[in-house]
């Protein structure tokens, strides 16, 4: 009994070390891409959840003809958190979760078109499929010269 509880004890420090590793890729990934495009409040990439506000920001605030993507972005998240605890069943909630997930993956494939145009659909779908991914390809494109062209589109 007591090599289960270690076990399951030793599983769940090693859980949360990884999340604090994706956590600061994350933020960093985040706070170095804000800094070099001069965003003045950067230090908002430390902040859970409200981090996405820096990646509307980052891909200009326009995706599928929405202005203020970073509102959408941090309010649809939070908005999602709510409805899924209140209904976790096939509620609106989950209709929201879905719609914001992809709405997620839109804005990613645009910031890694902006920052590692070769590498965009790979981290994109990879990063749909392995969510982990995405602040490890935050803290890997985080120097890349941006390619701004990419906002005309």
């Amino acid at each position: 009994m007591s090599t289960i509880i270690a076990f399951l004890a030793t599983f769940a420090v090693l859980i949360i070390g990884v999340g604090i590793v994706m956590y600061v890729f994350s933020a960093l990934g985040l706070y170095t891409m804000a800094g070099n495009r001069g965003i003045e409040y950067k230090w908002i990439a430390w902040i859970p959840v409200v981090q996405l506000w820096l990646l509307g920001d980052l891909i200009d605030n326009k995706m599928w003809g929405f202005e203020y993507t970073n509102a959408v972005l941090t309010i649809g998240t939070v908005l999602t958190t709510i409805l899924q605890r209140i209904d976790s069943t096939a509620g609106f909630g989950v209709v929201l979760g879905i719609v914001m997930y992809v709405y997620q993956a839109f804005c990613y494939n645009k910031l890694f078109k902006i920052y590692a145009p070769e590498h965009a659909t790979l981290y994109t779908v990879l990063g749909v499929i392995f969510p982990f991914l995405v602040p490890i390809w935050y803290f890997v494109i985080r120097n890349n010269e941006p390619d701004l062209s990419v906002l005309a589109d």
